[in-house]
């Protein structure tokens, strides 16, 4: 597991350059009330007891919290607020678990992050997790504001302390919004297999308004993108795309175009896709990318918890279902 770790880092390392500041002024207080509510009727727990440093990735300022208050943040900012109860409870749980993954390989493995400024983790979703402070909140939900804080809240303290174990370590949780019928494995993403990022079955992605996207450039401008990228591309050659692979979930393994090989990622990077699953046609002085889902799609894939939560499986079917031979356990505050 800890080459997996190790490339992690070399993957998502983002280097920063502002110094680490305290968190001050009102946009940046969290402090979750309905959540404190229910965790005080129940005697508080590991996410209210516990702190976690978040560095503000657009600013590079660091406040210390507790995981109640960055879990709220975190949910609100990954997953519509509108789910099932049973759907946001696997989004805690998988944001809690991954945020102690993360704590992990630097405190256990020495693994540094430069775009941390020294804090545990940060609110950059292409590195840790977004994270959406109560003013961005009240702005985006206006009057369902308090309904879907409480909603979340009430997601947080029913999993108080939940996290996802593969042997008898915090996994690596990631999650996505939407992807094919299958969610993809780990090493046709990363190069890396991981015994719990599996490819498995996705049921629910008619559900997701990000199931199919089309994103069209002109021929001339395609060509213009992968000559900037690849300098030796020619594309004197009759056909545009020559050959394309695909895994068994449908992510592009490689795409050969202008005579180069060039990885689905990389083509998702080159042309902003929502994902790397894709096909590509012409259409006159166009190219056209015809895209399935939104995201990675490695782990929890959202709109497939959804679904399986409106079909009654529980918080902890949902993650099993995602995470491939994965334990549920409760961390205590000790």
């Amino acid at each position: 597991m800890r080459g997996f770790f190790s490339f992690l880092v070399i993957v998502y390392a983002i280097s920063g350059i502002m110094p680490a500041m305290m968190l001050s002024g009102a946009d940046y207080q969290t402090k979750s009330t309905q959540a404190a509510q229910v965790f005080a009727e129940n005697g508080g727990g590991f996410d209210e007891n516990t702190q976690i440093t978040v560095a503000d990735h657009k600013t590079g300022q660091v406040q210390s919290m507790s995981f109640l208050d960055y879990l709220e943040g975190v949910i609100s900012a990954e997953m519509p607020a509108g789910f099932e109860p049973a759907a946001l409870q696997a989004q805690a749980i998988c944001a809690r678990s991954y945020a102690l993954y993360k704590i992990q390989l630097q405190e256990k493995y020495g693994q540094v992050y430069d775009s941390h400024h020294g804090a545990q983790v940060c609110t950059d979703s292409d590195h840790c997790a977004g994270f959406m402070n109560i003013a961005e909140r009240k702005e985006l939900w206006g009057d369902s504001f308090e309904l879907y804080r409480q909603k979340i809240a009430k997601a947080i303290a029913d999993t108080d302390g939940l996290v996802a174990i593969y042997q008898e370590e915090p996994i690596c949780a990631v999650f996505h919004s939407t992807y094919t019928d299958k969610t993809e494995d780990s090493i046709n993403v990363w190069g890396r297999e991981v015994d719990y990022l599996k490819s498995v079955s996705n049921p629910g992605q008619d559900q997701s308004p990000r199931d199919n996207t089309a994103v069209e450039v002109t021929q001339e401008e395609y060509k213009n993108r992968i000559r900037k990228e690849y300098n030796e591309a020619d594309f004197t050659g009759e056909n545009l795309v020559e050959d394309m692979k695909k895994s068994d979930a449908g992510t592009v393994l490689s795409v050969k175009t202008g005579g180069v090989d060039i990885t689905g990622g990389k083509m998702r990077e080159i042309f902003g896709l929502p994902s790397s699953s894709f096909d590509i046609s012409m259409e006159k002085d166009k190219v056209v990318f015809e895209v399935k889902g939104y995201g990675h799609g490695v782990g929890l894939n959202q709109y497939g918890a959804q679904y399986l939560a409106k079909q009654g499986y529980n918080c902890e079917e949902i993650i099993k279902w995602y995470f491939t031979g994965v334990e549920i356990k409760k961390y205590t505050s000790d």
